[in-house]
C-alpha cells in the first residue's frame, strides 16, 4: 500500500526533526511505502531519509497532485498540519479525481488560528494598523475563513488526528459539525537517544524555536533572564533558532547589558545542545504538543513552560518533572521558580531523572502502534 504524506513545509524549528520526517521514517521502517509530497523550497533542511520525496514547483496545482496520486497508486493521504493551502489542494483535486482516504493531522492547538488573528491585530506596522481600524470586519472575515477551512477538512478527511485528548473538546466546541468518532488522539513521538547525566551538563537554560514575538514571546524569556542572571553568574541562557525578530532580541540584550546570553542561530545539532543543557524554557502564547519539549525531556533537560496550551499538562507534572507556570503574573512566578531550581541542584537532578522517565510515554514504541492501527483500519 502506498501512502502520501502531504505537507506545505517542514515545520522545523532550530533543527528539531519534524514529526513529518519521523512519521515517514517509521512508516517506511514498518514496510509501508511512503512518499513525502511537498513544494520546492519547503524542504528547508536536507534530511537523511529512507523514504521517497517528490518536490513540485507549485504545491497549489491540483492537476499535478492528481497526476501524482494516479501515477503512484496512492492508497492513503496524510495531510500534515491542516494548512489552508493544503485544504484547497485537496478540495480542488477532489473535483478532478476520487481522492483516496485522507487522515488530517492538526499539529497545533485547535484555537491557534484564532490566536494568530488576535496577534495580527496587536502587531506593529501598517498592515496591523489597517486591521485595527477595521477590527470588527477583519475578525468577522477571518473567523469565517477559519471555519470554512475546518469545515472542508472535516468533509474531506476520514479521520482528524489531534495531539492530545485535551484538544478534542475544544475542537468540537470551535467546529461543532465534527462527529466525535471522526477524531483520534495520537501524540507526537520521538526516537531513542543517549541521555547525559545532569552533572555533565552545563549550567544553561535553553530556548529553542523561531525568533519571533508572535506566538513564541521570546522577549518574555529575555525579561526573565534580566531578573535572574545577576544572581547566577555561573549560568547562561542559550537561544537556538532564527527568525524575523532576532535583531530586536540582540538589541535588547545589548541595551540592557545582559550577560551570558548566547545566540546559537539555526543549528542542526539541537539534540546535542539539549543533552548538554540543564533546563529548557517555553513562554509561547500557544502550542500543540511541542516536539522540542519532548526531545528535551528525553535528554534529561528539565522543562519550565507556560501553561498557555491545554496539552502542557500532558508534558509536565508540576513539581515532579518540571514546572508549569500557571495563572497570573507568570513572569514573576518564572523568576521565583528558576531562582529556586538554580539554587537547589539536588532538586534539579530529581526533576531531570523524572523527565527522562516520563518522556518514554512519547517514545516511538509506544506511539507508532497507534498510527499503524489507524492506518490499517482505514485500508482494511
Amino acid at each position: 500500500m502506498n501512502i502520501a504524506c502531504l505537507l506545505e513545509r517542514f515545520p522545523m524549528q532550530g533543527g528539531v526533526e519534524s514529526m513529518s520526517h519521523l512519521l515517514c521514517t517509521s512508516l517506511q521502517n514498518h514496510k509501508y511505502s511512503v512518499i513525502l509530497y511537498a513544494g520546492k523550497g519547503d524542504e528547508s533542511i536536507s534530511l537523511n531519509h529512507s523514504y521517497k520525496r517528490v518536490l513540485v514547483d507549485d504545491i497549489n496545482s491540483c492537476n499535478t497532485f492528481a497526476d501524482f496520486i494516479i501515477r503512484n497508486n496512492i492508497h492513503l493521504i496524510i495531510n500534515q498540519g491542516c494548512y489552508p493551502v493544503l485544504t484547497r489542494l485537496l478540495e480542488n483535486t477532489a473535483k478532478l479525481i476520487e481522492l483516496p482516504p485522507v487522515i488530517s493531522v492538526l499539529h497545533n492547538s485547535p484555537d491557534a488560528s484564532y490566536k494568530d488573528m488576535e496577534n495580527a491585530i496587536r502587531a506593529k506596522g501598517w498592515k496591523a494598523r489597517i486591521k485595527q481600524m477595521t477590527k470588527p470586519l477583519y475578525k468577522l472575515y477571518t473567523k469565517r475563513t477559519i471555519q470554512s477551512n475546518f469545515a472542508k477538512i472535516n468533509r474531506l478527511s476520514s479521520i482528524i488526528v489531534l495531539l492530545s485528548d485535551t484538544y478534542s473538546g475544544l475542537y468540537k466546541e470551535l467546529y461543532p459539525e465534527i462527529e466525535r468518532t471522526h477524531i483520534k488522539i495520537i501524540p507526537n513521538f520521538t526516537v531513542p537517544s543517549v541521555s547525559t547525566s545532569i552533572n555533565q551538563k552545563r549550567n544553561r537554560i535553553v530556548f529553542v524555536g523561531r525568533m519571533q514575538e508572535i506566538q513564541k514571546k521570546v522577549s518574555t524569556v529575555l525579561e526573565i533572564w534580566n531578573q535572574i542572571s545577576s544572581k547566577h553568574i555561573d549560568w547562561e541562557l542559550g537561544l537556538v533558532g532564527d527568525g524575523p525578530d532576532i535583531d530586536k532580541y540582540r538589541a535588547f540584550v545589548t541595551s540592557n547589558q545582559l550577560q551570558n546570553v548566547i545566540f546559537y542561530g539555526y543549528r542542526k545539532d539541537v539534540d546535542t545542545i539539549l543533552a548538554s543543557s540543564k533546563m529548557i524554557i517555553l513562554t509561547s502564547d500557544y502550542e500543540g504538543l511541542p516536539m522540542v519539549i519532548i526531545e528535551a525531556m528525553k535528554s534529561g533537560c528539565v522543562p519550565v513552560i507556560y501553561d498557555n496550551f491545554l496539552a502542557a499538562k500532558d508534558l509536565v507534572r508540576n513539581g515532579y518533572n518540571g514546572y508549569l507556570i500557571e495563572g497570573e503574573n507568570k513572569t514573576d512566578q518564572a523568576v521565583t521558580i528558576l531562582n529556586h531550581i538554580m539554587d537547589n541542584p539536588w532538586e534539579l537532578d530529581s526533576l531531570a531523572k523524572k523527565s527522562e522517565i516520563l518522556s518514554s510515554h512519547f517514545s516511538e514504541n509506544n506511539i507508532f502502534p497507534q498510527w499503524e492501527k489507524l492506518i490499517n483500519s482505514i485500508l482494511k
